[in-house]
């Protein structure tokens, strides 16, 4: 039912309002890439671009009122935000940003202050190994874990982990 409701929204807005909606957030992508921005900074270009395409092809090229071309700039604008901000995540994700979501999710289930100690084991681990598997990340776990945690919440966490490594390899 999403699907159906996106690609009817996405058809009401016209085929302009979308293709500038990708090629700002294609813009921003590409100068975050090459020009260190921040994220905020990389949504505000990417809204701007929209913003000021899309003003300027519906005054310009299709004639309409200038309240009208306002409220199709500022809808693409808003489309471009959405788009960046999910390409975004995927395609900006480093190592920082893997440790730092490792040790979000380590902090419930390993003492305090060993959570620097099990992040970078396993980041070692995994930059001198070729093959980890969950096996080699529940006995980096195991060695540092609360004394109260089960097996189960052991594999959940260690199946995350592995997954959520693997993807940001693929990527």
């Amino acid at each position: 039912m999403q699907q159906l409701n996106v690609i009817t929204l996405l058809e009401d807005l016209g085929v302009e309002i979308i293709i500038v909606a990708v090629i700002a957030c294609a813009a921003s992508v590409v100068l975050r890439k090459f020009k260190n921005v921040s994220a905020k900074v990389c949504l505000f270009i990417s809204f701007a671009i929209a913003l000021t395409l899309t003003f300027f092809t519906e005054t310009v090229m299709f004639s309409l009122s200038l309240s009208e071309s306002a409220q199709k700039a500022v809808t693409s604008g808003a489309l471009a935000i959405v788009l960046t901000s999910f390409i975004k995540k995927i395609a900006f994700m480093d190592k920082q940003d893997i440790k730092s979501g490792l040790e979000k999710l380590l902090s419930s289930i390993v003492l305090s202050d060993e959570l620097d100690k099990v992040v970078n084991d396993i980041v070692e681990k995994l930059k001198s190994e070729t093959n980890v598997d969950e096996q080699s990340v529940k006995d980096v776990l195991k060695e540092n874990v609360k004394s109260d945690l089960d097996e189960a919440t052991l594999d959940m966490v260690a199946k995350f982990i592995i997954k959520a490594l693997s993807d940001s390899v693929k990527k």
